[in-house]
C-alpha cells in the first residue's frame, strides 16, 4: 500500500490506490455477469426481447472495457517534505494526470464525509450493497484546505471544491496518506475535539440566531443529477396527463391517445405523487436556530407533513465542523458544502429533510446539515456565534 521513494529533496512516501480501484472494477464485472445471465434467462423464456437484453449486456460490457485502464493503471499519492503529488499513469486509451501541491499552498488537513451513490449511513437495497463493497466501506474523505484555489489536473478519485482538495479514496489508502502527512507535516492535521468543553460562557444570553432553510432538501443529495432528471421527465408526463384529461372531458380520446396515456401514466402518476408528498417539506417554515441553550433543527408541520424538529442541547454536542460531502461516482459526481454536528450518543428521532445521519461503524453520532451553497456560511456563523468553543481551532 505505502512505499518509500526518493523525491530528490528527501524521502517520499507512495500510497497506491490501485487495489481499491481494481476491486471496484471486479465488483462491476460480477454485477454485469449476473445481469447478463439474468437477461439471457429472461430472453430464453421470452419474457423480454432477445435484442433488448443483448443490447443492454453489450452496453455494460463496453463500459467495463472502457473503464478497465482507468481502474487498473498505476495511481496514488506521493507525500514528501515538498508536498503532495496525485498521479494516475497512462495506460492504453486512458490518459495520464498529475497534480502537484506544495505544502506552502496548504493551511490545514482535515477529515470529511462522502457517500458514493447512496444516502449517507443508510444503505438500502442491492445497489447500496454493491456500492459499499466496491468502495471498501468508504465514508471518510481527506480534505486539503488550500490557501487559494487553482486549476489542477486531478485523477478521478480526487475532486476540487473551492479551495479544498478532497481525496475520495477507500479507508486503507486514506489512512496511509494521513499517516504520511503526520510524518512530514503533523502541524497541518486538525484533530477534532473528543469531548465537550467542561465549561462554556454563553455568547449571547437570551438571543437566538436563526437561518431559514425554506426550500432546502427537496431532492435528496444522494440522487445526484439522475434523480432531478427523472423527476422532470415525470412531471412533464404528469402535465401531459392533465392536458389529456381536459381534452378527454371536452372532445374525448381516440385509440391512439389512449395508448399514449397508458404508456405515460406510470411515470406521470409516480412523479406527481412524489412531488405532492414532498411539497409541504418545501413550503413549511424550517431552519437552524442556535442560542446559549443549544441547537434546534426545525421543520414545522404543514398540511399532511407531521413536521420534524430536533433539539440538541450543547452538552450533547461533541463538535461542530464544516466539510464537503461528495455524492455519486466519478461520472455523476457532485460536491456539497455541509455542516456536521458530532454528538456524544447515537441520534434517534425525526430529522428535517436537509439533515442526513452519518453512520460509522454502526454509530449514528454525526448529523450532516446540507443548507445549500448560499446559506452554508450563514449557518456556520449562527452556530459559531452561539458555541465558538465547539469548533476546531
Amino acid at each position: 500500500m505505502a512505499a518509500m521513494a526518493d523525491s530528490g529533496t528527501g524521502t517520499a512516501i507512495w500510497v497506491s490506490v490501485r487495489t481499491s480501484r481494481a476491486v471496484q472494477w471486479f465488483v462491476s464485472a460480477a454485477v454485469t455477469a449476473s445481469f447478463g445471465f439474468s437477461a439471457w434467462l429472461l430472453a430464453g423464456l421470452a419474457l423480454v426481447p432477445a435484442a433488448l437484453a443483448g443490447a443492454a449486456v453489450l452496453v455494460l460490457t463496453g463500459w467495463l472495457i472502457v473503464a478497465l485502464p482507468r481502474q487498473w493503471t498505476g495511481q496514488g499519492v506521493s507525500v514528501s517534505a515538498d508536498g503532495l503529488v496525485l498521479t494516475a499513469r497512462r495506460l492504453a486509451w486512458f490518459r495520464d494526470s498529475e497534480a502537484v501541491v506544495g505544502w506552502d499552498e496548504v493551511h490545514a488537513v482535515r477529515r470529511g464525509t462522502r457517500t458514493a451513490g447512496r444516502r449517507p449511513g443508510v444503505p438500502r437495497g442491492p445497489a447500496a450493497f454493491f456500492d459499499r463493497l466496491s468502495s471498501l466501506g468508504d465514508e471518510v474523505t481527506l480534505e486539503f484546505h488550500l490557501v487559494a484555489p487553482r486549476p489542477l489536473d486531478l485523477p478521478h478519485w480526487a475532486v476540487e471544491e473551492g479551495a479544498r482538495l478532497v481525496l475520495t479514496v477507500a479507508d486503507a489508502p486514506r489512512q496511509a496518506v494521513e499517516r504520511a502527512v503526520r510524518v512530514v507535516r503533523a502541524d497541518l492535521l486538525d484533530p477534532r475535539p473528543t469531548s465537550a468543553p467542561s465549561t462554556r460562557q454563553p455568547s449571547a444570553p437570551g438571543r437566538t440566531g436563526w437561518v431559514s432553510l425554506r426550500g432546502a432538501g427537496f431532492l435528496p443529495l444522494w440522487q445526484g443529477t439522475l434523480g432531478p432528471t427523472l423527476y422532470v421527465i415525470g412531471l412533464v408526463c404528469a402535465a401531459f396527463l392533465g392536458y389529456a384529461g381536459v381534452r378527454a372531458a371536452v372532445h374525448g380520446l381516440g385509440d391512439d391517445d389512449l395508448a399514449v396515456v397508458a404508456l405515460l401514466f406510470p411515470f406521470g402518476a409516480a412523479a406527481a405523487g412524489w412531488t405532492l408528498r414532498r411539497l409541504p417539506r418545501l413550503l413549511t417554515r424550517q431552519g437552524v436556530a442556535a442560542d446559549d441553550a443549544g441547537v434546534a433543527l426545525v421543520q414545522e408541520p404543514r398540511w399532511w407533513f407531521a413536521g420534524a424538529t430536533t433539539q440538541l442541547p450543547w452538552p450533547e454536542v461533541r463538535s461542530v465542523s464544516e466539510g464537503v460531502l461528495v455524492t455519486g461516482d466519478h461520472k455523476n459526481r457532485r460536491s456539497h458544502r455541509v455542516v456536521e454536528l458530532r454528538l456524544h450518543h447515537d441520534h434517534a428521532g425525526p430529522l428535517p429533510s436537509w439533515v442526513e445521519v452519518k453512520s460509522r461503524r454502526r454509530q449514528t453520532t454525526g448529523l450532516v446539515i446540507a443548507p445549500g451553497r448560499r446559506r452554508h456560511a450563514r449557518v456556520l456563523a449562527v452556530l459559531r456565534a452561539a458555541g465558538p468553543e465547539y469548533f476546531p481551532d
